[in-house]
């Protein structure tokens, strides 16, 4: 059978979070709920950053260009990495076509489609649509994961995503027949971003965020090459500017690898519906970054727009124990 290389699990159909992530023996504790907290903002403040590099790298890189460039970096890394996390576990051969199609479904539909989308459109465009992030992962974990549903947590939700838009929507919305264009095209990504959360879900719990998310960008961006490569044969390297090839790195190290790897990392120990207000701290984050770093001014529409996050996230907290739910890392 095709399987990544590695050492046969002793459950390989195993359906649920178990010790076929590990070898015997190798039980990880759980992580405490401010630790968890803490990789959830640090998660939201790589995310948010990606916004502004992506349309500073636009400007010098094509988007089929960067886009094929970025996932190429995240790869090498990831996989260069691997050695590294001592993990033998071998995947079979249905779960691997699995985190395949994860890979195909992040590179291809929701990488590639947002950097290409966001070419036509503004960065606050952007971080507005995905500002819609958390209410596709909490109807697809309901359908797909058969999470249980609760006002509350629809509730919280709904708080995020209003707070998150109020934010958001002080900068500005302008619409065009180009801009709408862009829209779309990453509406698209961030449906597919909700899908991805939630179908490596299960994936996460067996193998290790870093794993699936290693082999996932591998799988797309084996897929993407012929492509990004067509796509790249008259663009004229030299000319890229260094803070052309600073946004490409930083999408390709601090968001493909570190965000996306955190972002499973949690998704394990909570579940999808619990987790998605928690996207929308994004903005939030960024807007106290810039205060913080470039003196912007803090606004009403801040002020409120996330005190609405904050009481989305916690109409989803306070529906649960103290307790993390037991897992295995």
């Amino acid at each position: 059978m095709n399987k990544f290389p590695g050492k046969q699990s002793s459950r390989e159909s195993g359906s649920s979070a178990s010790a076929d992530s590990h070898p015997p023996n190798s039980v990880r504790k759980t992580p405490t709920r401010l630790n968890l907290y803490t990789v959830i903002v640090i998660q939201q403040i790589l995310g948010g950053l990606a916004f502004p590099i992506t349309k500073i790298g636009l400007r010098d890189v094509p988007p089929f260009t960067f886009a094929f460039f970025r996932f190429l970096i995240a790869t090498v890394v990831m996989l260069a990495l691997m050695p590294w996390l001592g993990d033998k576990v071998r995947i079979p051969r249905k779960d691997a076509i699995k985190i395949a199609g994860l890979g195909i479904m992040i590179v291809v539909f929701n990488q590639a489609m947002y950097i290409y989308g966001q070419n036509f459109t503004t960065a606050t465009h952007g971080s507005l649509l995905f500002a819609f992030t958390p209410i596709f992962i909490y109807i697809f974990s309901l359908f797909i994961l058969k999470e249980r549903f609760t006002a509350r947590r629809g509730i919280g939700v709904t708080l995020a995503v209003i707070g998150a838009v109020v934010i958001i929507s002080q900068q500005g919305v302008k619409f065009s027949a180009d801009m709408l264009y862009g829209d779309f095209i990453i509406l698209i990504a961030v449906i597919v971003w909700g899908l991805y959360t939630v179908l490596g879900k299960p994936l996460v719990e067996r193998y290790g965020a870093f794993k699936v998310t290693a082999y996932a960008a591998l799988a797309g961006t084996i897929v993407y090459s012929p492509f990004g490569i067509y796509m790249t044969r008259d663009v004229d390297l030299g000319a890229i500017s260094p803070e052309g090839w600073g946004a490409v790195i930083y999408l390709g190290t601090g968001l493909s690898v570190g965000a996306y790897v955190l972002w499973y990392w949690a998704i394990k120990y909570f579940e999808a519906s619990r987790i998605a207000p928690f996207h929308n701290l994004q903005p939030i984050i960024v807007v106290a970054l810039a205060y913080l770093m470039i003196g912007e001014t803090i606004t009403y529409h801040f002020a409120l727009g996330g005190l609405l996050v904050i009481a989305g996230v916690l109409a989803v907290e306070l529906t649960f124990n103290k307790k993390v739910p037991s897992s295995q890392d």
